[in-house]
């Protein structure tokens, strides 16, 4: 669907979720799973201490890195660049806003969840890197 599909139109009573039994990339989004069609994606994850996410970036896409629970680190640094990766360490109620072009490794420092919004919901936008740091 290209069009978003507002909330208005996802059932026609209300109907609830358990976060630990849906199984999807994103709640709004592309993907096939998500409950609201759009343009733009949402999803929230739950890692535990010590997961990480391997260096990755998109070309073309902002993302928002809300922390809901517990503690975690990105490491960054904007792509093909010589200045070496700086930390971001956020906890609960804090955003981390990183731009298009920067690569991302992400580490969980404690059981935490994380609420990531991206301006677009471009899939194959995402490019994934060998671990660089």
């Amino acid at each position: 669907m290209d069009t978003d599909q507002t909330l208005s139109t996802i059932a026609t009573t209300p109907t609830k979720y358990n976060i630990n039994d849906y199984d999807a990339e994103c709640l709004i989004g592309k993907s096939k799973k998500a409950l609201v069609k759009s343009n733009q994606e949402v999803g929230i994850f739950s890692y535990r201490a010590g997961d990480v996410v391997w260096p990755y970036m998109y070309q073309d896409v902002s993302k928002i890195h809300l922390c809901v629970s517990g503690r975690c680190e990105f490491v960054v640094q904007q792509n093909n660049s010589d200045i070496s990766p700086t930390n971001y360490r956020i906890k609960k109620d804090e955003i981390l806003v990183v731009p298009p072009g920067w690569v991302t490794k992400f580490i969980a420092l404690t059981d935490c969840t994380v609420v990531c919004i991206k301006n677009k919901a471009e899939h194959n936008e995402k490019i994934e890197f060998s671990p660089l740091f």
